[in-house]
């Protein structure tokens, strides 16, 4: 355990590849190489996925509000018309 324990070892520059193994410089969108495109395609079609699904939960989220608003709104009113109606009683 102490042979890692070096200064040697410490300071050591590590590389640290992705663990797919493949790398995705600047330089792929100028190499006519179709496994490269095909990985970036795929790729950005996983961030369009990603934004359609965050819109879908924006909307989600939207129409919630808009039927909670409205479930408060007819409560409001259905209490309002109770007190009414009991201010006419007790007068």
């Amino acid at each position: 355990m102490n042979d890692f324990a070096t200064d040697e070892f410490l300071n050591k520059n590590i590389r640290v590849r992705p663990l797919s193994g493949v790398t995705r410089g600047d330089d792929d969108a100028k190499t006519n190489d179709p496994y490269n495109k095909s990985l970036n395609d795929h790729y950005n079609g996983g961030a369009d996925d990603d934004k359609k699904q965050e819109q879908m939960k924006i909307i989600e989220m939207e129409e919630q509000r808009r039927e909670i608003k409205l479930k408060k709104e007819m409560y409001l009113k259905k209490k309002q018309l109770e007190e009414e109606k009991l201010a006419k009683k007790r007068r």
